[in-house]
């Protein structure tokens, strides 16, 4: 499928950006949905602001990346927000797949551990299901945007939902969030830090798209996560230590609690074990399994 046309959205992001200079050297021409303005198209990038402008082009391959971030603390509007940009965004290209006489070949669409829930006792994997998420924000969110994306399976159209843990890389990402308070040798565990952290680097994230492109039998749901989950207090110290800085101080419970509220409970006081069963069955194979590595490329290059 070398040379098709790609149709991303969330392309101007922190894993879209990385992801579409990769598929321009390697001969996509890429449509990039965006609300951005100023942006000028190449030979091999067009962007767009809306579907309706792709006109008679035959799309083989659809990336759905686009969502607010959620590292925000969630109000109802800011909520709503997220919820939107992400579902509507998905709904306007199943619309757009039906509109199509010739529709693409595959959807690779995003989704999030979230889905799952939180334990720090429970391993998850692709076919477990979601536990004690009746008031997870983010829970339902997740399993809105997979039901919402897996219309596309009714088109006959291989979909692909990659279900992203907490991506590492630089410029961007919890990394930049991180950073300055860990350069000033004020970096912490939060709470316990006996939650769970599921990562990927953004390298092998980008490779097992990739990996998803070139093999047509991958299919269904995948966990775009490391096969090394770690504690956050793992991943401080890892942090502290490819940064060259100590990491002695704990950020309580109710701090996180009374700054972040909702979201600091969810995403940033409890997490899942997560393992990439299916990916590794596929035959992926990641280049940064363990944090220690992925962290010494970022804080190196």
């Amino acid at each position: 499928m070398q040379n098709a046309n790609i149709l991303i959205t969330g392309g101007t992001g922190f894993i879209g950006k990385v992801l579409c200079d990769r598929l321009s050297m390697l001969g996509y021409h890429l449509y990039i949905l965006t609300r951005q303005k100023r942006l000028h198209s190449t030979q091999s990038v067009t962007y767009i602001q809306t579907l309706n402008e792709l006109n008679d082009i035959q799309i083989e391959i659809i990336i759905n990346l686009a969502g607010e971030s959620i590292a925000t603390r969630w109000t109802e509007q800011s909520k709503d927000r997220i919820y939107k940009s992400r579902i509507e965004t998905t709904k306007a290209l199943i619309e757009y797949i039906r509109s199509v006489n010739i529709r693409p070949k595959l959807f690779i669409s995003a989704s999030a551990i979230g889905f799952y829930g939180a334990s720090l006792s429970q391993d998850f994997f692709e076919d477990t299901s979601p536990i004690n998420t009746t008031s997870s924000f983010a829970s339902t969110l997740c399993q809105d945007w997979e039901r919402t994306a897996r219309e596309a399976e009714s088109f006959g159209i291989r979909t692909v939902l990659l279900r992203l843990g907490v991506v590492l890389g630089r410029n961007g990402g919890i990394l930049s969030q991180l950073f300055p308070s860990f350069y000033l040798g004020l970096g912490s565990q939060v709470g316990k830090g006996d939650q769970w952290l599921s990562w990927i680097d953004r390298d092998d994230l980008i490779e097992l798209v990739l990996f998803v492109m070139q093999n047509s039998n991958v299919t269904g749901v995948l966990n775009a996560t490391s096969p090394n989950p770690i504690t956050n207090k793992e991943f401080s110290y890892a942090l502290a230590t490819a940064m060259h800085r100590p990491c002695f101080l704990r950020i309580p419970q109710w701090v996180i609690k009374q700054i972040f509220g909702q979201m600091g409970e969810e995403i940033m006081l409890n997490g899942q074990r997560v393992f990439p069963k299916k990916a590794i069955a596929y035959g992926f194979q990641f280049h940064y399994e363990r944090i220690e590595k992925s962290l010494s490329k970022i804080f190196s290059s």
